[in-house]
């Protein structure tokens, strides 16, 4: 497998910006469009949830809302 160089350097440098990261509260944000710039997408979602009862993360990118709330929807995606 060739993988170029100029894609090495990408990668590297959105690793680099997400180890800048202070905030842990702030990683999707800051992840999602890197992430776009490796591997392109409509729409790139960053879920979390917390131990707590309701406690839920969300952020998308672009910053439209893939799904509305209370709106049912389907969701297709790959999970490592």
């Amino acid at each position: 497998m060739h993988v170029s160089l100029s894609a090495l350097e990408s990668a590297l440098r959105f690793v680099e910006d997400l180890a800048d990261t202070d905030d842990p509260a702030d990683l999707g944000r800051r992840a999602l469009p890197g992430l776009d710039r490796l591997v392109p997408a409509d729409v790139l979602t960053y879920n979390e949830l917390g131990p707590e009862t309701g406690r839920v993360s969300y952020c998308a990118y672009p910053g439209r809302r893939a799904l509305q709330p209370g709106q049912p929807g389907r969701v297709r995606g790959a999970y490592a």
